[in-house]
């Protein structure tokens, strides 16, 4: 889903200390915004947007990155919802293509060796947050040939979905999505969208090792159920000998689905500050 922004879009132009360009990566089209004057090895942070967000919207918050030090990226087009089915499927094909997207895009970014050379982390608004933390699993110990994620973070996301809340069609249409009727309220089911589905807590929370992990919610929120979110805080939690800032649970009580600037730029400061790009503690 599409989470609506508070903060005012950056120029893709870029500003003070910041240029932005695009880059073509492993059959990707990314856009980047690199600090200026260049500098080598920046640890890199790829913005993953929600369902129906064009990727303008996250520019912001590649500006806020770029001049606390890292480079940051997101695609340069929109992946659209796929056609037929329900809710579900429509859904589930849209991750799918989004991290095939985002894993060529780094992979090659690693293999180039140029300026995002450094360590790398992932953040994800709403539907792209399940994206975020599915691209983290995936991403494999350092040395093992596939790319190492060391931070990621999903704002007004979660694990997925067990069933289609009941105030996604709404958001979904508002975002132009156009939706089968009845779609609320659809159990998901893990052998036909195992990306969708939150899946086993414990086994993801393994997978993602000793990534840092930043989960964003909201108490309003009616698209990400908060219960679910803290069972897989806890889960997380629960291999981890001490939680601290490489991870946190950060719920906004009075919000829905809406981003603010104060919770943009405590997702991006957190972002820098675990990335070791020298930004001041969330």
């Amino acid at each position: 889903m599409r989470a609506r922004s508070a903060a005012a879009p950056a120029r893709r132009g870029g500003g003070p200390g910041v240029v932005f360009r695009p880059v073509e990566a492993g059959g990707v089209s990314l856009v980047v915004a690199r600090p200026t004057p260049p500098r080598r090895r920046l640890p890199l942070v790829l913005l993953l947007p929600g369902l129906g967000q064009p990727p303008g919207d996250l520019f912001p918050w590649m500006y806020t990155l770029a001049r606390g030090g890292a480079a940051a990226a997101t695609l340069e087009q929109a992946v659209p919802l796929g056609a037929g089915g329900d809710l579900v499927e429509q859904v589930e094909g849209w991750l799918q293509e989004v991290l095939r997207r985002a894993e060529r895009a780094l992979a090659s970014l690693a293999r180039a060796g140029g300026p995002e050379a450094g360590p790398v982390g992932v953040a994800g608004i709403s539907a792209g947050g399940w994206a975020a933390l599915r691209l983290a699993e995936r991403s494999g110990p350092a040395g093992d040939g596939r790319l190492q994620v060391e931070a990621v973070a999903a704002v007004l996301s979660g694990p997925g979905w067990r069933r289609v809340p009941q105030g996604a069609p709404e958001l979904l249409a508002q975002a132009g999505l156009r939706l089968r009727d009845g779609c609320a309220g659809l159990p998901v089911d893990p052998r036909r969208a195992p990306l969708l589905h939150p899946g086993d807590e414990a086994a993801r929370a393994e997978r993602l090792g000793k990534c840092a992990v930043l989960l964003v919610g909201a108490g309003q929120d009616p698209v990400v159920d908060l219960d679910l979110l803290r069972s897989f805080y806890d889960a997380l939690a629960a291999r981890r000998r001490e939680a601290g800032e490489r991870l946190q649970l950060v719920v906004y009580p009075s919000l829905g689905h809406r981003i603010t600037p104060p919770m943009a730029a405590r997702v991006c400061s957190w972002l820098l500050w675990m990335l070791g790009a020298g930004a001041v503690r969330a």
